[in-house]
């Protein structure tokens, strides 16, 4: 539980803006561990400085918000890099941007959950078990061109062991990789809203995903999942991955049990959302939620009603019984199954068809409803389509 903190302001003309009150205020959210005595203070034309102890080593990240109640969400607008321990550490955030306009204001601080600034990617194993992919009940009447919200032929698959990333693959450990960042929710676009590299990477098609899975097992000496004839994924380079249909990477294929990334087959993808061999309970009834983690969206999803229209920092929601972040909300997923209707036989490992139009994409997104982030809701899309709802997380068969 960690305290947090309000500041009243308005504005005055033009930039100057005044501190009406700064006081503490009694929180929902307790004490972070590490840091205590925290004081706030501010200054014209729009600065806020934030004093505070702190008991061990690490990055601190300062975090913002104007409804704790209704529709409670908090946005890292600043991280304190490389802080040491000590006493009445001083640090100051620059509230010029439209971030902080006027009225309550509220701040929390804490030390940075996430450590995405490298290519380090932790990866969560998930034991086998077989669960009835699909659900009956979608709460959809407005299917749209990208998906589907009826789901027929729901059925019984069994899944053997195999492991799946902690969080969607975030904007630095795809620049560690690809060298570029293609996302839109960048510093550079969003500036009151950093750090973006802990955001989820989007802007990126199926193809982008499939190059990262095999560039980044070649780096860790793992062998790769995926052939497409022609490509030298050691030299390919990221302005070399197509991003409009191409014949030749459509007929990639993958080789489920090599030790390197791919993306999670879409059954995987939903066992795993599910909460895997913890949550084989009928859907609705916890531990089994309609939502990867909770029946209530806003617990674990960024979702159009709670994002503020952006992406957000990785780690930030609670995570299902599996410890995976995300899987509803932020950034839809990319998978590897070409899309088609399911039918009603039981399966092993099922991959997909081996041709199609689209490729099956999952979990929702910052700017969708919160019911797209259901667990078993479908998605569909051209491999080739890119935007900013768009990312993936990684899968392997093992270690």
């Amino acid at each position: 539980m960690k305290n947090h903190y309000k500041l009243t302001i308005n504005h005055l003309p033009l930039t100057t803006i005044i501190l009406l009150l700064c006081s503490i205020v009694t929180s929902a959210f307790g004490q972070d561990a590490y840091i205590s005595n925290v004081r706030l203070a501010y200054s014209c034309p729009c600065s806020v400085t934030v004093t505070y102890d702190l008991s061990k080593d690490g990055d601190v990240a300062l975090y913002y918000s104007v409804d704790t109640t209704v529709y409670p969400y908090w946005e890292s607008v600043a991280v304190f890099t490389g802080r040491t321990a000590g006493i009445d550490i001083v640090d100051t955030w620059d509230c010029s941007g439209p971030a902080a306009g006027y009225g309550q204001v509220y701040f929390k601080l804490e030390r940075l959950k996430v450590p995405c600034n490298s290519s380090d990617i932790s990866m969560i194993f998930v034991a086998g078990g077989t669960f009835t992919l699909g659900g009956a009940t979608q709460n959809s009447s407005n299917p749209s061109a990208s998906g589907t919200g009826t789901i027929s032929g729901y059925h019984s698959v069994t899944l053997s062991d195999f492991y799946m990333s902690e969080t969607q693959v975030t904007q630095a450990q795809y620049e560690a990789v690809m060298g570029t960042n293609p996302s839109n929710f960048q510093a550079s676009t969003q500036i009151y809203y950093a750090p973006s590299y802990c955001k989820p990477v989007e802007n990126v098609n199926w193809y982008h995903a499939i190059a990262f899975c095999n560039k980044l097992s070649l780096m860790e000496g793992k062998t790769p999942v995926y052939n497409v004839v022609g490509i030298d994924w050691a030299t390919l380079a990221y302005t070399s991955i197509p991003t409009s249909s191409n014949a030749t990477w459509d007929t990639a294929t993958m080789d489920l049990y090599a030790n390197g990334y791919r993306l999670p087959t879409e059954a995987e993808w939903e066992y795993a959302a599910r909460g895997g061999n913890q949550s084989l309970t009928a859907l609705g009834t916890p531990p089994d939620f309609y939502y990867s983690g909770s029946n209530t969206a806003n617990d674990v999803a960024w979702y159009s009603g709670n994002s503020g229209s952006q992406t957000h920092i990785v780690k930030q929601k609670q995570p299902n019984a599996l410890g995976l972040y995300d899987m509803s909300g932020n950034v839809r997923e990319w998978c590897w199954d070409w899309y088609a209707a399911y039918t009603n036989a039981p399966a092993e490992n099922p991959t997909g068809p081996s041709t199609g139009s689209y490729r099956v994409i999952r979990g929702g997104s910052w700017s969708y409803a919160a019911f797209l982030a259901r667990v078993s809701y479908r998605y569909f899309n051209n491999p080739n389509t890119r935007g900013s709802g768009s990312g993936f997380r990684l899968a392997c068969s093992s270690e």
